[in-house]
């Protein structure tokens, strides 16, 4: 027990390191795909197959079945985001209703044609971020077990240098400004990470349940906005405001069944309801609402099929349960009345039915296949789809800074044990590029916007069992 308790401090200590870098991606919507490496090498299918002490992550009635061990990984993301806008656009000036305070067209000359690529923070060059997870399980005699992780559930990051938006000065003149929406560089960074502690046991042989207590933290930032604070309900809490963070906390539930040539999973993550984000009160609903989600998945692993083992389920993420998500464009024109101290109405920027990205509710199918070949080698191929939450039309406009139109994921993973209690394991991801095309409300919607992304990730893991 001496040592176990050691052990757990360690990785205590490690998990409050790795909270340090913090993460930022989307892959579903926003939500990852995968949290362990494992899994990563499965497409994420996992609710009805254990792999790892990261197994709460997707259900947590499987930490009984994973034995005591410890697990921790690094993954480096790249995804590539980008936007682009064609159409010859009409003069700032020559837009009635649109007031002083609203972009209008988002680059200029005579055809108003740009494409933009998103950089990241870590540089301009790599474009890569750091995605770390963490997972510790202990048993408890043979048939409970009590499991703390920690890992980034999801994130946006974009940053738009250059561009131009041709905008109305006030005076009648139309003018061309720097940045995509005429206010310099322009982006988002969102990160959500979680502490998930569980609870598992196995009152029969063929049967498992597992709750988990989740602590949410989320971090974010947007700048480049500000000429949207005429339509703003609290136009000083739009943009440039620096980090800002909320937390909350929810809970995941799940059971595993055993029929004997399969396996059946379920898990229900409820929507967590987070504090808000004060200093952007003036650009999400509701006064800076942001909660996250709820999440469920059913799935069934398949035994002896082949030389392995068949995982596959179908995940749901009810996107459209919060505001700033699901709201479209639409309440800002309609529900809006734009001035130069803010906008009034409940369709604003921040008011109670306030604008954001129009997402709908997202659907993914994942399967997966396990196979060894010998005691030390094991391989992994995976495969996921779902429908990309981003809608088209007049929505795709504000999308630009989300564009969260992954579809389709290919992976492929494999484990190595390096001893009797220990190993490594290894994925790699990659996203097709996805794009969503639709028109600028601000330009009479003339002007074609379409907002594109496609990913890579490669994850390392270390794996040990007491």
């Amino acid at each position: 027990m001496h040592k176990t308790f050691k052990r757990s401090l360690l990785a205590l200590s490690v998990m409050g390191a790795l909270a340090a870098s913090g993460t930022a991606y989307a892959t579903n919507g926003y939500f990852s795909n995968a949290y362990s490496t494992s899994n990563l090498g499965l497409a994420g299918a996992g609710v009805a197959m254990p792999e790892d002490a990261m197994a709460a992550s997707m259900n947590p009635a499987g930490m009984v079945d994973v034995g005591s061990q410890f697990d921790l990984s690094v993954g480096l993301f790249a995804p590539n985001r980008k936007y682009s806008t064609t159409g010859s656009p009409i003069p700032a000036d020559a837009i009635t209703g649109c007031g002083a305070a609203c972009p209008v067209v988002l680059g200029g000359g005579a055809t108003g044609n740009q494409s933009i690529t998103s950089k990241t923070e870590q540089g301009d060059i790599s474009g890569v971020f750091i995605i770390p997870g963490l997972g510790f399980n202990q048993m408890i005699g043979n048939d409970q077990a009590i499991g703390v992780s920690m890992y980034g559930n999801g994130g946006m990051n974009t940053k738009y240098k250059g561009g131009q938006a041709t905008m109305p000065d006030g005076a009648g003149n139309a003018v061309l400004l720097p940045g995509t929406f005429g206010a310099g560089t322009t982006g988002v960074d969102l990160s959500q990470l979680f502490l998930n502690v569980s609870y598992s046991q196995k009152p029969t042989n063929n049967f498992s349940w597992g709750v988990s207590l989740i602590y949410a933290y989320q971090l974010f930032d947007a700048y480049g906005l500000g000429n949207f604070a005429g339509y703003s309900a609290h136009p000083q809490y739009v943009s440039n405001n620096g980090y800002d963070n909320s937390s909350g906390f929810g809970v995941n539930v799940g059971i595993l069944y055993d029929f004997g040539p399969a396996t059946l999973g379920v898990m229900y993550q409820p929507q967590i309801t987070m504090s808000k984000f004060s200093q952007y009160k003036g650009l999400f609903a509701d006064g800076g609402s942001f909660d996250i989600p709820a999440t469920y998945a059913i799935g069934a692993t398949f035994k002896n099929v082949g030389p392995g083992k068949l995982t596959a389920e179908v995940q749901q993420i009810d996107y459209s349960q919060v505001k700033a998500l699901k709201n479209g464009v639409g309440p800002l024109l309609t529900s809006c009345t734009a001035g130069a101290t803010g906008g009034t109405g409940s369709g604003c920027l921040g008011a109670s039915n306030g604008a954001g990205f129009g997402w709908s509710d997202m659907t993914i199918y994942k399967i997966g296949y396990q196979w060894a070949t010998s005691a030390n080698w094991t391989w992994r191929v995976g495969y996921s789809h779902g429908n990309d939450p981003v809608p088209g039309g007049q929505d795709v406009l504000f999308n630009i800074l989300a564009p969260g139109t992954i579809e389709d994921h290919l992976t492929f993973g494999f484990s190595k044990k390096l001893s009797p209690t220990s190993g490594f394991n290894f994925a790699a991801m990659y996203a097709p590029e996805s794009k969503k095309s639709g028109t600028n409300p601000f330009s009479g919607n003339v002007q074609k916007v379409t907002v594109k992304m496609d990913q890579f990730q490669l994850q390392g893991g270390y794996t040990m069992r007491f």
